[in-house]
């Protein structure tokens, strides 16, 4: 599977709602329906929750470079 960065944000706070702001964001501006099929990121646990909650159709996957 290729990878394409889609998106990098600078936050202020690690929050769920924050997290799921932004995601709404991207699914905002992506062509409708979006085409995601995997969404890849590192371990951070309310970037996880926000994005279950907001793309749950879609498999997720932690970075292995975040992971070492």
């Amino acid at each position: 599977m290729k990878q394409v960065p889609l998106v990098q944000v600078v936050m202020s706070r690690r929050r769920k709602d924050y997290y799921s702001a932004v995601i709404q964001t991207i699914k905002y501006i992506m062509p409708s329906p979006p085409r995601v099929q995997c969404i890849v990121m590192d371990f951070e646990d309310a970037m996880w929750r926000a994005a279950r909650d907001t793309m749950p159709e879609v498999d997720h996957k932690g970075c292995a470079f975040h992971f070492t």
